[in-house]
């Protein structure tokens, strides 16, 4: 279930995006309480305060991270990845483009000694010149192995893009 404007437009103005995506979590969790859901969102729902709220509804998410957003995160990443703890694909489709996957495990959502441990993934497009034509990245409390990385992801960011629109 993804988390877009449109489904928390009911908010009162002077109420945040982030405090109404919070009612709708407790709405849909009190609407559909043994339905096994995975929330998804853009980068404005991937901190600590609102996975918790995810959590504590019973729920999974799939998340947009962005680096400016969360820095301590990539951080780790590069850091682990450096060390060898990442892992990565490589798929060319028939056009040459490379679709290039990275993905650690259980890295720490910030920088809070109570920081969640998170999933993150990393997904671009690279044209046979060189060119970037697509990234992002993303948090989740689904285990990514090199089975569900490359469907995992893509589809939300592909939701995602498309309602930014």
């Amino acid at each position: 279930m993804h988390l877009s404007r449109s489904a928390i437009a009911t908010a009162q103005k002077q109420d945040c995006e982030h405090n109404a995506g919070k009612r709708v979590l407790e709405n849909i969790r009190k609407t559909y309480p043994k339905l096994k859901i995975i929330i998804t969102g853009d980068g404005l729902y991937s901190d600590q305060p609102f996975v918790d709220e995810i959590k504590k509804g019973n729920m999974s998410y799939i998340l947009v991270a962005k680096p400016k957003d969360h820095k301590v995160l990539f951080q780790w990443v590069d850091e682990l990845t450096q060390l060898g703890a990442g892992n990565r694909m490589e798929i060319c489709d028939a056009k040459g483009r490379k679709h290039q996957y990275l993905w650690v495990n259980e890295v720490p959502l910030n920088k809070t000694k109570d920081a969640d441990a998170v999933n993150f993934s990393k997904y671009q497009i690279v044209t046979p010149k060189g060119k970037v034509t697509y990234k992002n990245s993303w948090v989740t409390d689904i285990v990514i192995d090199k089975s569900n990385v490359a469907t995992l992801c893509i589809p939300v960011g592909q939701l995602i893009l498309k309602e930014s629109k």
